[in-house]
């Protein structure tokens, strides 16, 4: 089994349909997840990863080529696998709200709002009946 190191050192796993497409079709391999093997097409920004990743690897940061792994249970969340870099849930400075199993999930970071605090607002105070009241 192979196994690929996370920038903070942590050793995972590759899935193995991730090495052989891999050998056989770099640019298709691009958008997999090495360890979980999920397609993700979606570039992430580098203001988001400005914005996630612990200071001191920020020097890892590229301005192109990172993905965002969405399988919930993956311990993977941007990779870039051309420059074979990888950050892991330890490697970010906020927790990531599908990555996250157990309260509070975050749903918007710049706000401060977890699951919690919008079912509190629906269920308990009755104060949104709609996507817009919510997002207010």
């Amino acid at each position: 089994m192979a196994y690929l190191t996370t920038v903070s050192g942590r050793l995972l796993p590759v899935d193995p349909a991730y090495t052989t497409l891999a050998a056989q079709d770099p640019t298709q391999a691009e958008t997999m997840c090495p360890v979980c093997g999920g397609r993700f097409p979606f570039r992430i920004r580098r203001w988001t990863l400005e914005r996630m990743i612990r200071g001191w690897h920020f020097d890892k940061i590229r301005d192109t080529g990172f993905h965002f792994c969405e399988t919930p249970i993956c311990p993977i969340v941007y990779f870039h696998n051309g420059e074979g870099l990888y950050f892991a849930l330890e490697d970010l400075q906020v927790p990531v709200g599908i990555k996250r199993l157990e309260a509070p999930i975050p749903v918007c970071y710049c706000k401060g709002v977890d699951e919690q605090t919008i079912l509190y607002e629906i269920v308990v105070k009755r104060c949104c009946d709609s996507i817009k009241d919510i997002q207010a």
